[in-house]
């Protein structure tokens, strides 16, 4: 018998390695290795920065692998449902690898009508045999096939219940719509859900110390990026199509930060004025910490406080960027702040993140009901840790992303009622009434007013007291 060449001969490992390799470093086989890790609990922010800035790969395909994962996560619930109607047996007791192949491949034939449906199918009976077997393979070939053959058809939920209809048709958990219904009617609770579901735009801030948003638009323009003016004054621009940040006109001259409007509202609640001193707890990788020192022309001591130090370097990257060097960052916990009373404290808390569901594709699918009076508790403990850093007469801001009221409304009216040397300070002094509510108080949401959903409140120390 003639021996193979030895570079030719793998093995039977070997060549199933290869071969794994080479799906990984397509779009769609990155796609589904980050959505199988995101499954087993990774972080979706930091897997697509990771895995799809480390392949080898077009600015079109890293847009259409992010398209992909987002898409396929967001709508989840839906998929599965209609994947269901297809399945002989339960798509859960498959390997996560076959399952959200499968996932994928509706995904695409549902809502990406310029890529053949052949060409989906034939790509993912080949990702199932790669991460699976012949037998998987044949499985989502006859699943897909037999979808085509009755046109792509999705039954819609026959009951009587509409918190299990729109909870299928729009993608969210029953927990979670139920509540909606209850607040907000039948009507108004779909229409939030559907707006979760828009494809999130970029969005933002222009560093107003170095350029206008008139030379910024100009920028992206040359480059064939349009742009619209941000709502509600806050200094923004949207971009009409993804790019990566980095790679955008003025990124590396610091003429701009990526924050949403609804975020930059919550500095413009602040309003720190030159001179003062201010605190960022929770300060993140500094959007709001740049924002604020930005505020007061960059006169005013900015300190950024948050447990995690790689998003503290972030910070100082960013800040270092926009050529804010009144900014400070501390590593520490909330609960115990190494920092002396300041004019002004922002606290954006921990939060359920229900407001920004469309633009963090798998949190719906990692929260519970029980978490929300959970992190209700984690803000009343941090609200409370963070009053006595601000000064007689300073101004305590605390914000979240969250819709919901135990989370919002109902942790500053627990706050001031057991402290009564803080006061609220109405929020339509500083902001559009348009996004004030009737409490004096910053609210969002996303299908009322086109951006992210949060809350704030502005609250003012009035006089000392001793408990």
């Amino acid at each position: 018998m003639r021996k193979m060449p030895p570079r030719a001969w793998k093995g039977k490992d070997g060549g199933r390695r290869a071969r794994r390799a080479e799906a990984r470093a397509s779009v769609r086989g990155l796609a589904l290795e980050v959505l199988s890790a995101v499954e087993d609990g990774a972080s979706l922010d930091r897997l697509v920065a990771d895995r799809l800035s480390a392949a080898s790969l077009d600015i079109r395909d890293r847009s259409l692998g992010t398209h992909l994962i987002q898409g396929t996560l967001r709508f989840r619930k839906y998929l599965d449902w209609g994947i269901a109607q297809y399945l002989k047996g339960n798509l859960h007791d498959l390997p996560s690898p076959i399952r959200n192949t499968l996932r994928l491949a509706f995904y695409q034939l549902l809502f990406l009508d310029r890529i053949p449906a052949r060409a989906v199918v034939n790509e993912h009976v080949s990702l199932a045999s790669v991460f699976g077997h012949r037998g998987t393979a044949g499985l989502v070939n006859a699943v897909l096939r037999s979808f085509l053959r009755a046109d792509r058809h999705i039954a819609i939920p026959e009951t009587g219940d509409p918190v299990i209809r729109i909870a299928i048709e729009t993608s969210h958990p029953e927990w979670l719509v139920r509540r909606w219904v209850g607040r907000y009617g039948e009507e108004e609770a779909r229409r939030l859900a559907s707006a979760n579901n828009r494809i999130p735009k970029l969005s933002v801030r222009v560093n107003q110390r170095r350029t206008t948003p008139e030379a910024l638009a100009g920028k992206f323009a040359d480059v064939g990026i349009d742009v619209t003016p941000g709502l509600y004054g806050a200094g923004t621009l949207i971009l009409d199509r993804p790019s990566r940040v980095s790679d955008l006109p003025g990124f590396a001259e610091g003429w701009f930060q990526v924050q949403d409007d609804s975020s930059v509202l919550v500095g413009l609640l602040a309003a720190p004025k030159s001179g003062e001193r201010v605190i960022d707890l929770c300060s993140g990788v500094g959007g709001k910490t740049s924002h604020l020192a930005d505020l007061s022309g960059g006169r005013s001591t900015v300190v950024g406080v948050d447990r995690a130090m790689w998003r503290l370097r972030k910070l100082r990257e960013n800040c270092d960027r926009l050529g804010l060097h009144s900014v400070f960052e501390i590593c520490g916990d909330v609960a115990q702040p190494c920092v002396q009373p300041s004019d002004i404290v922002v606290l954006d808390a921990p939060c359920s993140g229900t407001g920004v569901l469309a633009r963090r594709a798998d949190a719906r699918w990692k929260r519970r009901e029980e978490d929300v009076l959970r992190l209700a508790r984690l803000q009343e403990t941090l609200l409370n840790a963070a009053s006595p850093l601000v000064k007689s007469g300073g101004h305590l801001v605390y914000s979240v992303c969250s819709l919901e009221p135990e989370e919002c409304e109902d942790v500053v009216r627990g706050f001031l009622k057991t402290n009564p040397e803080f006061g609220l300070h109405p929020a339509g002094e500083l902001l559009p009434e348009a996004v004030v509510d009737g409490d004096g108080c910053l609210r969002t949401l996303p299908h009322r007013h086109g951006v992210d959903g949060i809350f704030a409140a502005r609250m003012r120390k009035v006089g000392s007291h001793i408990r």
